[in-house]
């Protein structure tokens, strides 16, 4: 296993999947993928008027930015931008527990699913690694994981922690 993907939504078990990645990339001499993704609102076609009333494909904000929605546009920059800190201090972290452990780090502006499968097939990954949330019967009953999805979908072997 040398290329590793770890999803995570920066929760307690997507922390402890992360945990895991990196220990077993120590054993294997492989190396770790951070993913963390943010869907933005309305995608990406952003087609329609922003809350400023103008136009939101390329608008002109009074900061004198651009953005492709507005405040939503705002709020999804900064969202990402704070998301890349905590995706830096992850990769900070990792290297106090095995320094000679590669951890990159991606973020994309996407669904999980869709981020996870475009990342195994341009990152060549060998193994995901995913933090799960344990679930009542009636919890599992309605609603399907996103580890489960992907379990049956991914190319490549999915360890569920």
């Amino acid at each position: 296993m040398k290329n590793i993907l770890v999803p995570t939504d920066f929760s307690l078990e997507a922390h402890y999947a992360f945990e895991a990645a990196v220990r077993l990339a120590q054993h294997t001499g492989g190396q770790v993928t951070l993913l963390h993704t943010v869907e933005l609102p309305g995608g990406n076609e952003t087609a329609g008027f922003s809350t400023y009333g103008s136009p939101v494909n390329g608008s002109v904000l009074p900061n004198n930015t651009t953005s492709t929605g507005g405040l939503d546009g705002l709020f999804a920059h900064k969202l990402m931008q704070v998301n890349t800190e905590r995706l830096h201090q992850l990769v900070a972290e990792a290297a106090g527990w095995a320094p000679d452990v590669a951890v990159q780090e991606l973020m994309r502006p996407t669904s999980l699913n869709e981020a996870i499968l475009t990342a195994i097939a341009q990152q060549h990954i060998d193994l995901v690694v995913m933090g799960v949330q344990a679930h009542t019967a009636s919890e599992h009953f309605f609603s399907t994981s996103n580890t489960e999805q992907l379990m049956r979908t991914a190319p490549c072997p999915v360890l569920a922690v």
